[in-house]
């Protein structure tokens, strides 16, 4: 554990450099701080806790190989090199994308309030019908509403709350239904990660609509509460849905640390744990897949009714598997740096955070350019409520989470490309920081 502490020691640093490299640019709506946010939760926090004798993936089971000392050196080295890499990317974002003689200019479309009621009258019945359906498990028949579709075609239902929550204000009509409808979601398995995510757009709206770089001090006994409860979300729902109130009960003190929390819980929360592993069977695979694992994006559209066997995003999981380690049952998630590596090597785990980090940082530039209210505003948030997740499962999950399930925002910027409505130019070069 002598070269762990080290690591440690290292990976102390490069946060703590990162955050004051960082400082004047941070805000709850940049995304350097939901980076540091993952860094902390998924890598520091869990190295720690494995250094003091934590438990750690695998251990003590017969048949399988548990996740070694060096396995999580190695881990931290790569985590704090791709969160330099990142910083670097979030410096040198906007001086790459704005060092130009003429100011760039950009165009965007303020959001309409018209075709925002057209919109919110088409797709609120449209989507609460399949909400109501898989909730109430009457559409269970109908390959429709079973398949991924209704579930993702359900999760409009929110996406079309916050597009009003954005035009319109916090009104009651919009918030109460959210209030209503998110508890539901939150104890639903993993539609919990919906929760999170749906929490997070919401509250970055109204940091948006307030003018503020942070949550109120009221906000964050709450943020950390939910933070706590999450790993025990899906425990606390199942307990709900059984009517065993007093195992929910339980659950919630685990969670607060008000009573010592079962084993699962803790090899299950510790992300740290699958993605070192990951690495050491990346290595196993013998060889490298150059970005197939972003491949099955392709054919997501295609309902797995019509092809039962076409690309999926976790193959390269199934992929490097083993019996010592079954990933594949288990269902693991291994980060974006995992699969950064797995694609590309070391060059992954360099090149990968670092144009994430250039490109993040110039939408972010965007972002705060032009008028407020527009759509390109209200995307913006969308993408990045889901880079946890991203961060978290790979990088495919963006285009899920941030345009897929929020795609009632991409049909508000086709509207309003196609009828021109609300369109504007602005100077990127007088971006507010």
């Amino acid at each position: 554990m002598g070269s762990l502490f080290v690591w440690l020691a290292i990976d102390a640093l490069s946060l703590g450099g990162s955050i004051l490299w960082l400082r004047r640019r941070l805000s709850f709506l940049h995304p350097a701080f939901y980076y540091l946010f993952f860094h902390l939760y998924v890598i520091t926090i869990p190295a720690w806790q494995v250094y003091l004798g934590g438990s750690v993936m695998y251990e003590g089971m017969s048949g399988y190989m548990a996740i070694r000392p060096d396995e999580f050196a190695r881990a931290i080295a790569y985590a704090d090199l791709a969160l330099v890499m990142f910083s670097i990317g979030t410096l040198l974002g906007p001086r790459i994308a704005f060092a130009w003689k003429a100011r760039p200019r950009g165009t965007g479309y303020v959001l309409s309030g018209r075709l925002t009621v057209l919109l919110l009258a088409i797709l609120l019945p449209f989507s609460l019908y399949f909400f109501a359906a898989r909730r109430s498990g009457l559409g269970a028949g109908s390959l429709l509403v079973a398949s991924g579709y209704g579930t993702t075609f359900a999760l409009w239902l929110f996406a079309c709350l916050i597009v009003g929550l954005f035009r319109f204000g916090f009104r009651w009509f919009l918030v109460a239904p959210l209030a209503i409808l998110l508890p539901i979601v939150g104890l639903q398995g993993y539609l919990r990660f919906s929760f999170v995510l749906t929490l997070l757009f919401v509250a970055s709206v109204y940091l948006y609509r307030t003018g503020r770089r942070w949550p109120p001090v009221w906000a964050w006994p709450v943020a950390i509460a939910i933070v706590l409860l999450f790993p025990q979300m899906k425990y606390i729902g199942k307990a709900v849905q059984e009517d065993d109130l007093s195992g929910a009960a339980r659950r919630v003190e685990q969670a607060l640390f008000l009573a010592p929390p079962d084993t699962e819980l803790i090899i299950e929360k510790q992300m740290l744990d699958p993605y070192a592993g990951a690495l050491t069977l990346a290595d196993g695979l013998g060889k490298r897949y150059f970005g197939r694992t972003y491949l099955p994006l392709l054919t997501f559209p295609i309902p797995r009714f019509l092809w039962p066997h076409k690309p999926g995003f976790g193959d390269h999981v199934i992929a490097m598997a083993t019996r010592s380690r079954p990933y594949d049952r288990e269902g693991r998630t291994i980060t974006y740096i995992a699969e950064a590596y797995l694609n590309f090597g070391i060059a992954g785990v360099i090149l990968v955070p670092l144009v994430f980090g250039v490109v993040l940082s110039r939408a972010y530039r965007i972002f705060r350019s032009g008028p407020p209210g527009r759509v390109g505003q209200l995307f913006y948030l969308s993408i990045m409520v889901s880079l946890i997740q991203a961060y978290r499962d790979g990088l495919n999950s963006i285009v899920v989470f941030g345009i897929i399930h929020m795609f009632p925002i991409v049909i508000a910027w086709a509207l309003h490309v196609m009828t021109q409505r609300g369109k504007c130019k602005f100077s990127l070069a007088q971006a507010r920081q």
